[in-house]
């Protein structure tokens, strides 16, 4: 989450669409919390919730929990049925505690993405694990290393999907460099009426 190679990194990503997301539902009435790395906010209203989810997100430090822990924790405060965010890359553990949380509520993946994650132009990359400090080199000059780059991670991008769809969410893709403004004006869109007065969505960063 803490890597992008264009207008932001995948984390301010997603911190920028739960905000925009959440004003939107406060706007109509809702309630709004979220888990953002391991903090719980309870769901509340009015502008003090949305500050207070802002500064959660811009003072957040890596996470060392895994996803899943996190979706878990989401699904034992968010009891009630509601519109549930899940902003992540997705890499590893959701499938099974993602299809528990779309049993019991309206669920939307929002999976976020960075250009080099699929293709690497040419050039020799150095890539370092934010969290165990491992660095990887891989030689881009090479066109079949470009060529193997890009269909591993078009394999791995399609079973991330897929494994998504299965467990029952809505899926949003969203990428660093992206103009985000179209993208939230066609999920409303597409949603034609957002939920009023009620539980409102909640938030996983």
């Amino acid at each position: 989450m803490r890597f992008g190679s264009r207008r932001r990194e995948k984390y301010a990503l997603g911190l920028e669409l739960a905000l925009a997301f959440a004003y939107i539902a406060l706007r109509h009435g809702n309630r709004v919390g979220g888990v953002v790395s391991g903090r719980l906010l309870p769901p509340r209203g009015g502008k003090a919730q949305a500050l207070a989810l802002a500064e959660a997100g811009l003072k957040a430090g890596i996470d060392p929990a895994p996803l899943g822990e996190r979706l878990d924790l989401l699904g034992r405060v968010a009891r009630k049925r509601g519109l549930l965010f899940v902003f992540s890359d997705f890499l590893e553990g959701f499938a099974l505690p993602l299809g528990r949380l779309a049993t019991r509520h309206d669920l939307v993946a929002v999976l976020l993405e960075d250009p080099l994650e699929r293709d690497l132009p040419e050039g020799v990359w150095r890539f370092r694990d934010p969290r165990t400090g491992e660095v990887v080199e891989v030689d881009a000059l090479v066109p079949r290393v470009r060529a193997a780059y890009r269909a591993r991670a078009e394999a791995f991008r399609k079973a991330r999907l897929e494994a998504l769809r299965r467990a029952g969410a809505e899926v949003v893709l969203a990428s660093t460099e992206m103009d985000l403004v179209p993208l939230i004006l066609g999920f409303v869109e597409r949603r034609r009426r957002w939920p009023s007065r009620s539980r409102g969505p909640s938030f996983s960063a």
